[in-house]
């Protein structure tokens, strides 16, 4: 088999699920009357073989480094994901990556509809990666370099009011969903936090418990009164002997996963009407009212696991309300 018909079979095994019969076979057509033109030969480098499992071994050691950095299963995955994605639509070595290409990847992702901010997060996952390849000396240099952030419009995540919120506690039905709202809105926690949480990592005396948070850091958090009163009669109601704090309503009572929690508020806010509901932003909440009520910035982040006091400041800014109150007494 001479170069042209190995490029051409190439191509058809990619394009094999994109295109239909009839669809593939002019594409081997045209790419048979193309490649007729011109002597390929592999000696004189126009064409550099490589296998995808190279790059695919790359990959791989990477992700070893990130996993004993500590990072999280989930954010492996979605860096794996991104970074095979890139490899696998610019389909040559991890070494031949130029900065164009990745300019030119992140172009077509965001005119085929892709949003500023999700190829912002592709252009982070590709800078630390190639950040990495040319550290450990696997590319000559970082093709990243002279990329720049992509700029996209930060919009403000509203908190729940205090009226919203009596909405939703008024709206909870059964002990166990009041039970959700209240440790949600006291501890200011993650949802994934919650969902690995067990009842003996409560402690009631103290008036908090343990979370592992990002990067299996643990903190404490805390447990308001309202929290406790309805964690504790929950607890006392339940009849099963699974050891997660939070269990799915009907027998066998698993433990309740992330898309639970999130199905169950966002069905309460609909059947009350409050909007845009979810776990998240109870955290945004409970992190705007202890900034509102004096709670000093550096506590808020211990609270909510943060590394960075800039992220906590993410959660200052949205406080419109006390802006607005504090011109009212000061700009007379």
């Amino acid at each position: 088999m001479d170069c042209a018909e190995e490029i051409t079979q190439t191509v058809m095994m990619k394009l094999h699920n994109a295109l239909d019969v009839d669809q593939l076979r002019a594409t081997q057509d045209a790419l048979t009357i193309v490649l007729h033109r011109y002597t390929i030969s592999e000696n004189k480098g126009e064409i550099v073989p490589y296998t995808e499992d190279q790059n695919a071994a790359i990959v791989n050691h990477y992700i070893m480094v990130k996993t004993i950095e500590g990072l999280s299963n989930k954010t492996l995955r979605y860096y794996r994901c991104e970074i095979l994605k890139f490899l696998t639509a610019m389909n040559k070595p991890v070494s031949s990556v130029s900065t164009n290409d990745i300019r030119y990847y992140l172009a077509v992702k965001m005119k085929n509809g892709v949003s500023k901010t999700t190829a912002d997060n592709t252009l982070r996952i590709l800078r630390t990666f190639f950040k990495w390849t040319a550290a450990e000396e696997i590319i000559k240099k970082d093709p990243t370099l002279t990329i720049k952030k992509i700029k996209f419009d930060k919009l403000i995540k509203n908190p729940f009011s205090e009226s919203e919120l009596e909405q939703l506690r008024a709206s909870m039905k059964s002990t166990r969903d009041k039970a959700i709202l209240e440790f949600l809105f006291s501890t200011g926690a993650r949802v994934s936090e919650v969902a690995a949480l067990n009842k003996a990592d409560v402690d009631f005396v103290k008036e908090q418990c343990i979370v592992f948070g990002k990067g299996h850091k643990e903190r404490y958090v805390y447990l308001n009164a309202k929290c406790i009163f309805w964690l504790q009669r929950y607890l006392s109601e339940r009849n099963d002997q699974n050891e997660a704090l939070f269990v799915s309503e009907n027998e066998p009572h698993h433990r309740l996963k992330i898309s639970a929690f999130e199905l169950t508020l966002r069905k309460q806010g609909k059947a009350c009407g409050v909007p845009d509901v979810h776990p998240h932003r109870f955290r945004r909440t409970a992190a705007t009212f202890a900034l509102r009520r004096g709670m000093p910035i550096d506590q808020v982040r211990q609270m909510l696991g943060h590394t960075q006091i800039q992220t906590t400041l993410l959660y200052a800014v949205t406080d419109d309300i006390e802006t607005k109150e504090s011109h009212r007494k000061y700009v007379v």
